[in-house]
């Protein structure tokens, strides 16, 4: 009979109800995990700017625009600093936050308005009209059509360029792109989708713990096995695309949008490794304490019936 009981002790009552619901509950963990991780990460703005800020992603679209003016101004005959002057890389930086942050809230919030671009041109338009009015005025060139039609031109360029630069992760190009309306409306959805995932999962887990009320020392090892699964599922595929800089491969023309979207997507691999090496390691703190009270019950059950 001592052989019989502690036999019974060291087996995992309800095995197929439990092993199925762990099933269940596993799925349904790693979707709580991503609409936990779109919604609280990925649709926050915060983890744009930071990334804007960690890169010096500012430095790279002046350091562009410039190098830009300088190429634009052989064609045109306006010397570079007639541009370059008037381009300050802190309202650059701070232009591109908020047209990140915009664009993120605008996809992730159906009551946020369209982003806009907002820079002040004020300085270097002047710049650009005063130097060809007085290039005119020395010149005796009068100002004409063409004339005119020229500083028009010039001017559109300067905007298209800064405004160009300004999408630094390109988000503000998904916000205006085709789809953006949709995701715009039912970006909800996506919080509802996190709060019924994670209401499923939580009955998943009390029906588990219902059919296991008698037995409360095996509880520990099914709930490791679903942190342990659900962990090794997203994290195998998150460390390799880590380990060998997958992102990094992508090929982009311009500087200041590589460094910002590698930089984000290193950021956001981070966090996913982070998290699940946390859940990872739970799962495993689940399952030794699960032999571990297995354990400690065969050697009481023994010792009680030697007594």
């Amino acid at each position: 009979m001592e052989r019989g009981e502690a036999e019974t002790v060291k087996k995992l009552y309800h095995y197929p109800s439990m092993f199925f619901l762990t099933i269940f509950s596993v799925i349904l963990l790693i979707l709580l995990e991503i609409t936990m991780f779109v919604n609280l990460v990925l649709l926050n703005p915060k983890i744009y700017s930071e990334t804007i800020g960690k890169y010096d992603v500012g430095s790279s679209v002046y350091k562009e625009l410039t190098e830009y003016f300088v190429q634009f101004s052989a064609p045109t005959g306006i010397p570079a600093e007639v541009f370059n002057d008037h381009i300050d890389k802190s309202v650059l930086t701070n232009s591109a936050y908020k047209l990140t942050e915009d664009s993120v809230k605008y996809l992730s919030d159906p009551n946020a308005p369209e982003p806009q671009i907002h820079y002040d041109f004020t300085d270097i338009d002047a710049s650009v009209n005063g130097y060809i009015e007085q290039f005119n005025k020395e010149n005796s060139v009068e100002m004409d059509e063409e004339t005119e039609k020229l500083i028009g031109n010039t001017i559109n360029v300067v905007h298209s360029q800064i405004e160009s630069k300004l999408d630094v992760m390109m988000i503000y190009s998904i916000a205006k792109s085709p789809a953006a309306a949709s995701i715009h409306k039912y970006s909800s959805m996506l919080k509802y989708l996190m709060y019924a995932s994670g209401a499923a999962f939580l009955v998943c887990v009390i029906i588990m713990i219902v059919i296991d009320r008698r037995h409360p020392r095996d509880l520990p090892y099914w709930f490791g096995v679903v942190c342990f699964s659900s962990a090794l599922i997203i994290l195998v595929p998150s460390l390799y695309l880590q380990k060998t800089r997958y992102f990094t491969g992508f090929f982009m023309r311009n500087e200041h949008i590589y460094k910002s979207v590698t930089g984000l997507c290193e950021r956001l691999l981070s966090y996913i490794t982070d998290a699940q090496f946390i859940m990872l390691l739970i799962g495993v703190a689940l399952i030794l304490i699960t032999l571990m009270i297995h354990g400690v019950y065969v050697k009481y059950v023994r010792k009680r019936h030697h007594r």
